[in-house]
């Protein structure tokens, strides 16, 4: 991008996904911090900055980070709780993630009549941004993807966001099911996750400041038997406007209650005890102790 001083001093300064810059969110860039320039070089701008995921701690953060005169600054919040969205969380034992897989599931889904095409950072540069056109002009029903397909899609129509495992934290799997339904009609978003994800994703995160406490933060999401899923990420984000009272029966454990499957509930806490505890075993044999979250961190996931 280049602009005169004289252009940009007239202008306001926009930074998108802004919780990049801090150290506490979920996908943190050491080249957001650099960002704190602007402000010095440019006292009398604007600055605005755009998340759909940052918690009360990440937002003070950020005005920190790019040096904000904080009794200055408006912060605008809406809920994050999206009414048209449905959340299902399901158990597997069969699955596991690879960029392969991506071109096998699409194979299969081929055999069922869909239009449907695979997407990965391994493809060729032009047949991704062709696939990316044919999706989002409706020639392409389906797309099965790593996270190489994230950043910048905006397709209203979206019906169905399906994760095939966990997501590394709860800020990162709301912002990807976010996905679904921006045209404000019904729309599923459907995590599947298996017991490989955690220590997969455990030694992604290990080296991130907050990696791990977030890793934790997700595993109480997809075991909890009983709470609604949308509470769950309204509390995780600090939106503590939302009621539970609220959900209407759009995620599958307020389902579950409404009809009493107490069996299914029961089946869901042994999971959550013998997931608890793999999980504890992994953490003290893999972590330094400098490192080391707490036990309460730990247990209270």
């Amino acid at each position: 991008l280049y602009v005169t001083p004289e252009k940009l001093a007239k202008t306001c300064i926009a930074i998108d996904e802004v919780h990049c810059a801090s150290q506490w969110g979920h996908d943190f860039r050491p080249d957001y911090k650099f960002l704190h320039v602007l402000k010095r070089q440019f006292s009398n701008v604007p600055i605005i900055g755009l998340t759909a995921t940052a918690t009360t701690e990440i937002i003070v953060d950020i005005e920190n980070m790019l040096g904000l005169n904080v009794d200055k600054c408006l912060v605008l919040r809406t809920s994050y709780n999206r009414e048209n969205l449905n959340y299902y969380v399901s158990l597997i034992w069969y699955l596991f993630v690879t960029i392969d897989y991506t071109e096998d599931v699409s194979s299969e889904l081929k055999n069922f009549g869909l239009k449907v095409a695979p997407y990965h950072a391994n493809l060729d540069f032009n047949y991704r941004s062709r696939v990316h056109s044919d999706w989002s002009q409706g020639r392409i029903q389906v797309i099965v993807a790593t996270v190489a397909f994230g950043m910048g899609i905006d397709k209203a129509d979206v019906r169905f966001v399906i994760h095939f495992s966990s997501s590394k934290s709860l800020e990162n799997y709301y912002q990807e099911s976010g996905r679904a339904g921006r045209d404000s009609n019904s729309a599923d978003c459907i995590l599947m996750w298996r017991f490989s994800d955690l220590f997969r994703l455990a030694s992604m995160v290990s080296s991130e400041r907050t990696g791990i406490a977030k890793l934790y933060e997700m595993v109480g999401y997809c075991i909890d038997p009983d709470m609604c899923r949308r509470f769950l990420i309204s509390k995780n984000l600090g939106d503590a406007s939302w009621s539970t009272d609220d959900c209407k029966n759009a995620c599958d454990n307020c389902q579950r209650k409404s009809t009493n499957k107490s069996g299914e509930s029961h089946i869901f806490k042994v999971n959550q005890m013998i997931i608890s505890v793999d999980l504890l075993n992994y953490c003290f044999t893999t972590r330094s102790k400098s490192n080391m979250a707490s036990v309460h961190e730990i247990t209270n996931c």
